[in-house]
């Protein structure tokens, strides 16, 4: 794909341009980001001696894991990922996805 598209790009008087390059910075500028939200949220959570675990949306990357101690849950997208969390009738949390 990256090749007809650079051969279109020549034949408009375009320089070349890199997809995989492209997408690999932005997939790890994404992943860096995440990351970054994770820990802050946790740091925060941590502040609060009382919680050990937090429960966040916004970012549609459903997760379920141990940061720093803290049960980090991310209920994803509906929407894209079909995933969400659920709080069972004993009260344990679950993250689902349906497919």
């Amino acid at each position: 794909m990256n090749t007809w598209f650079n051969r279109i790009r020549y034949l408009l008087g375009k320089d070349y341009w890199s997809l995989s390059l492209y997408l690999k910075t932005r997939v790890k500028n994404v992943l860096k980001f995440i990351g970054n939200y994770e820990q802050l949220v946790v740091h925060e959570v941590k502040k609060d001696k009382t919680l050990d675990t937090v429960i966040v949306g916004h970012i549609h990357m459903s997760a379920d894991k141990e940061i720093s101690g803290i049960r980090y849950m991310n209920c994803g997208c509906w929407t894209e990922f079909c995933s969400a969390i659920v709080e069972h009738q004993d009260g344990r949390l679950e993250l689902v996805t349906v497919d």
